[in-house]
C-alpha cells in the first residue's frame, strides 16, 4: 500500500488543532476533539494533545478532511490501522 502525500507537516497540523484545557481532578490536560466513522454512526471523543501529536508523527503529518468533516470544524485527518480520525481545527483558509 502506498502512502498518500500529506497536505500538512506535523508542525503545520499541530498549529491548526483547536486545543482546549480540561481540568481533570486538579490537573490540566490539553485536549483535542476527534471523531471517527463506525458502521452506521460516528463516534466522538476527546484525545490528549500528546496522543494526537504521536499519531500525526506516525503518519508523517495530516491530510485535509473532506467537505463533511470540515463543515463540522474537523479539518484534518490522520489514519491509524487503516481507520480515519478527524480532528477539531481552528478555521482553515
Amino acid at each position: 500500500m502506498t502512502q498518500e502525500p500529506m497536505d500538512y507537516t506535523v508542525d503545520e497540523a499541530v498549529a491548526l488543532l483547536d486545543v482546549f484545557d480540561e481540568d481533570d481532578r486538579g490537573q490540566t490536560r490539553r485536549i483535542v476533539h476527534c471523531f471517527t466513522d463506525a458502521p452506521g454512526m460516528m463516534i466522538g471523543a476527546d484525545w490528549d494533545l500528546h496522543s494526537v501529536t504521536e499519531l500525526l508523527t506516525a503518519n508523517g503529518g495530516a491530510m485535509k478532511s473532506g467537505p463533511a468533516a470540515s463543515a463540522m470544524s474537523h479539518g484534518i485527518v490522520a489514519h491509524k490501522e487503516g481507520k480515519p480520525y478527524f480532528f477539531a481545527t481552528k478555521e482553515i483558509r
